[in-house]
């Protein structure tokens, strides 16, 4: 029998401040193939007079597909949690 899914694991992760602070993104393009997808997080900021948007890529994710699933069954269940404290406040 497999217990490892049981055990606790502890992580510290350093990071430079400018790291720390995040980075804004307004958009976000995501390309894959057959095991990795790329999370492209850019902040577009203009648009040229020819309807041209501009902008810089802040940060770029490289990961495989499951973990790709993993995070997004991660953001279902944050939503959902989410929703229902924001409901029991709503019918205050």
């Amino acid at each position: 029998m497999d217990d490892s899914k049981d055990k606790i694991i502890s992580v510290s992760i350093e990071a430079d401040p400018g790291m720390r602070k995040g980075a804004y993104s307004n958009f976000v393009s995501l390309s894959s193939n057959e095991s990795d997808c790329i999370l492209d997080f850019c902040f577009l900021d203009a648009q040229n007079p020819d309807g041209i948007m501009t902008g810089v890529l802040v940060s770029r994710i490289i990961m495989k597909n499951d973990q790709l699933i993993d995070l997004r069954d991660a953001i279902d269940r944050r939503i959902i949690a989410n929703s229902n404290v924001s409901g029991a406040e709503d019918e205050r």
